[in-house]
């Protein structure tokens, strides 16, 4: 489950935030939850912050494809 101002940040950002099931943990680096990681295309942009803005922000700035 996803906290509730996560919908919120997506909404801000223009973005999809999408969930990954426990099993596929270690495969995205997530330790605990929850975690929230900027991916533009397949490619990781970092941490986004604790807000919409800096959400949008960090995809803005990145290359991804």
């Amino acid at each position: 489950m996803m906290k509730p101002k996560f919908s919120d940040w997506a909404k801000q950002a223009q973005a999809t935030i999408l969930g990954v099931p426990r099993g596929m943990w270690s495969k995205f680096g997530i330790r605990r939850m929850p975690t929230l990681k900027a991916y533009k295309g397949k490619k990781f942009c970092g941490a986004p912050g604790k807000s919409g803005s800096s959400f949008k922000s960090k995809l803005d700035s990145c290359p991804g494809s």
